[in-house]
């Protein structure tokens, strides 16, 4: 039995469903054309991040734009039955770049970015502007990747007293909230969690002050560890993410 061929996949929002022709972007354009090679007739996914995807072939190759022909859609759900925030401590942008890469794959619904007490990181509004531009379009090829039709939403950094002063606490018995820290006594996997919502709360290099341990925990977060090892600030929300679809979830 001939192996079923798998099709590249193409973000392309704000799809309009009154016509099935729709141009990919210049960027994916040149990237279908010049880099994958694909002819006129070549077939396609593509998603639009809100949850539809569409089987597809390149209808014409223009210079700067491939125009594509939508065929039919796919009812293909790969989402997580979980819908996990990640509260992400600023990290060198770098390390930042793999948390964002990965917590996409592994499901995350919604990322905010925090500034903690312990970050280090400073950067002037326009070159945050840049870096969120650069987070959406990773977590965009991560969903290119992993087969997601949902591009999870990034957050604008935000300081973490604030966020956590800012947290709706109404029908806290139908959400999760769990903060990271090595010093808690129970791990994420032992602590009873029934339901869907799950806000997952990760630290800095050198993790959470004291101070702002005790200002989650007022807000009804739960202290959890991730057991007898240490693991780098880039590390530990993954690892956090993975026990958390592998107990509760789909992994």
């Amino acid at each position: 039995m001939q192996k079923q061929k798998k099709l590249h996949r193409f973000f392309c929002p704000n799809i309009n469903g009154a016509t099935n022709l729709i141009f990919l972007s210049p960027k994916a354009s040149h990237h279908a054309q010049n880099v994958l090679r694909l002819k006129e007739n070549s077939e396609l996914i593509i998603f639009d991040g809100l949850g539809n995807q569409f089987k597809a072939c390149i209808e014409s190759l223009g210079k700067k734009l491939v125009e594509i022909r939508l065929i039919t859609t796919i009812d293909k759900n790969r989402e997580s039955p979980l819908n996990i925030t990640i509260g992400q401590a600023l990290t060198r942008m770098d390390k930042m770049d793999f948390t964002i890469q990965k917590t996409v794959e592994l499901g995350v619904s919604k990322i905010i970015p925090l500034f903690t007490q312990k970050s280090n990181i400073k950067l002037s509004d326009n070159k945050f502007n840049k870096k969120m531009e650069h987070w959406h379009n990773l977590a965009c090829a991560a969903c290119e990747q992993c087969g997601r039709s949902v591009v999870p939403s990034i957050s604008k950094p935000i300081n973490i007293k604030e966020w956590l002063n800012n947290l709706d606490n109404s029908n806290t018995s139908e959400k999760v909230r769990l903060i990271l820290d090595p010093t808690a006594k129970k791990t994420i996997s032992s602590l009873p969690i029934s339901q869907k919502n799950i806000i997952l709360l990760v630290g800095p290099e050198s993790g959470f002050t004291e101070t702002e341990i005790a200002i989650a925990i007022d807000k009804g977060f739960f202290p959890a560890n991730l057991g007898p090892r240490i693991l780098r600030a880039e590390t530990a929300g993954i690892a956090a993410m993975s026990i958390i679809q592998s107990v509760w979830g789909d992994l």
